[in-house]
C-alpha cells in the first residue's frame, strides 16, 4: 500500500514514511483529528490527566475500546490533532 500511495499520489518521500510508520506499533496505531473528531473520541474516552504546554496540550487516559491512548490537542483552533492508541488493552 505504501508502494502504491508513493507512486501515485506522493511524488516526494511520503511514501516511504508511511511505510516505517506501518512498522512502528505506536505510529501504526496513530492518527490525526480534526477539533469535532478530537471532541467525540474524548466523549467515550476514559481521560485520566492533561499536561499543558502552552500551544499543545497532552491527554492520556483509556480509549473507548480500552487500550491506552495519548492526545496531542493543537493549541490552534481548527487545527489538527493527533491520537496514539496502544494495542495493549490494559
Amino acid at each position: 500500500m505504501a508502494s502504491l500511495l508513493k507512486e501515485t499520489l506522493f511524488p516526494d518521500d511520503r511514501g516511504e514514511q508511511l511505510e516505517v510508520m506501518g512498522r512502528h506499533t505506536l505510529m501504526r496505531n496513530s492518527g490525526t483529528l480534526n477539533d469535532k473528531q478530537l471532541e467525540e473520541v474524548l466523549s467515550t474516552a476514559t481521560v485520566e490527566g492533561w499536561s499543558d504546554f502552552g500551544g499543545f496540550a497532552v491527554g492520556f487516559g483509556v480509549d473507548d475500546a480500552g487500550q491506552d491512548c495519548v492526545w496531542v490537542r493543537n493549541g490552534l483552533r481548527e487545527g489538527l490533532h493527533v491520537a496514539f492508541a496502544s494495542p495493549v488493552k490494559r
